[in-house]
């Protein structure tokens, strides 16, 4: 199926304010729960320990990110005891913006 001219722009509609504030709270849960970052062939996986109030926060923060960020897909799963966010989207500069909000929480695996 071919991209239609509807699909949303890569871009993040929060103020620097908001922005901020959200930046915060991921750091403020990948210093509590040991974050994994992975790539993947559309975007990338972190995996976070299953640590009291991180299943909340991670639901909340990934339904926080589908309103900002509507051009990639985020779903929360577990998967052994770990919590995992899976981001993708479906174009290169999408793919790229994914994978570039969350390389500060850690290092991303090939």
């Amino acid at each position: 199926m071919e991209h239609d001219q509807q699909s949303p722009a890569v871009a993040c509609s929060l103020d620097a304010s908001d922005f901020g504030r959200r930046v915060s709270r991921w750091q403020a849960l990948a210093a509590q729960a040991d974050p994994r970052l992975s790539r993947t062939d559309r975007g990338l996986r972190v995996s976070f320990a299953g640590e009291p109030g991180v299943g909340d926060e991670l639901a909340e923060l990934a339904a926080l990110e589908r309103d900002c960020c509507a051009f990639a897909t985020w779903s929360v799963s577990e998967d052994g005891g770990r919590l995992v966010l899976d981001v993708s989207a479906v174009d290169d500069e999408g793919v790229l913006s994914v994978q570039a909000m969350f390389a500060e929480l850690g290092s991303l695996g090939q």
